[in-house]
């Protein structure tokens, strides 16, 4: 979690000290007397009211999401509509759309000249809401999911368009079905990343998966006391041991590693959106 940046208060406040320090440090033994890191370290704190969003996925997005990273043999980008419930501090992604690209293995960027058509057709559809265009996708393929030096270039070219009390998500993928987050959040002033938000596929209904399945898991399946498995195919050239399995269902033990929603979440059954 990263604050975005200052506000007009905070810079005018940053200079004042800095001159105030200038001063003091010319008084004593010059330049290299000063020192600015503890104020450049609180200037970056983020204030402790700040809320965690709830992002949500609903499954059709979900699933054609993970179409594009599953079918596409190198990285693959797309949009993603989204709507914001700024009073609950909730983001919907309920669609994306993939537009006119260049793609390689290790890398996929907009077609301009058909990129600019798109983006054209799109604002000239009446019935298209433009507004809700406020997220942005892409696969590592097999790789990792984080955000690249290129991934920060674009991030930051992009976000010039966005403007104060205004928001956008970026969002990687791969074929694993891990997912990175970054929801720039103007409102609260903050970059919040994947460890912290909380993430969820929502039905129709509203019924958050990740969490009602992991809560059923939980309730409902037991370790077998005599449950092995062999190790790793290179390993098991070398050996022919086997190793008791983690005790991945005991309540200490427990963890979702593709959505981020913590303990305190995994109760009272099936979960709708918005419930607490």
């Amino acid at each position: 979690m990263k604050k975005l940046k200052l506000s007009q208060e905070e810079q005018n406040k940053f200079l004042s000290e800095i001159a105030t320090r200038l001063s003091k440090s010319f008084r004593a033994k010059g330049i290299d007397n000063l020192s600015i890191e503890d104020l450049k370290k609180d200037l970056k704190a983020v204030p402790k009211d700040v809320k965690q969003p709830k992002i949500y996925i609903t499954a059709s997005a979900y699933v054609k999401m993970m179409e594009y990273v599953r079918q596409s043999p190198v990285e693959i980008s797309w949009h993603g509509l989204v709507h914001r419930d700024l009073e609950n501090n909730t983001y919907l992604v309920y669609d994306a759309l993939i537009f006119p690209q260049i793609n390689s293995a290790t890398t996929t960027t907009a077609d301009e000249e058909g990129f600019a058509k798109w983006q054209m057709d799109l604002i000239s559809d009446m019935n298209f809401p433009i507004e809700d265009l406020r997220m942005h996708g892409h696969s590592h393929v097999n790789m990792n999911v984080f955000s690249s030096g290129v991934d920060d270039q674009y991030q930051e070219d992009l976000l010039h368009k966005v403007e104060d009390g205004d928001y956008y998500i970026f969002m990687i993928f791969n074929k694993k079905q891990e997912i990175c987050v970054l929801l720039y959040d103007y409102v609260q002033n903050v970059l919040f990343e994947t460890a912290d938000v909380f993430l969820d596929v929502i039905t129709e209904d509203g019924t958050e998966i990740a969490t009602t399945v992991a809560y059923e898991i939980q309730e409902n399946c037991k370790k077998a006391p005599d449950l092995i498995k062999f190790k790793k195919s290179a390993e098991i050239k070398k050996s022919t041991e086997f190793y008791p399995v983690h005790d991945y269902f005991e309540d200490d033990d427990w963890d979702m590693p593709l959505f981020n929603s913590n303990k305190k979440n995994i109760k009272g059954g099936k979960r709708k959106h918005g419930s607490k």
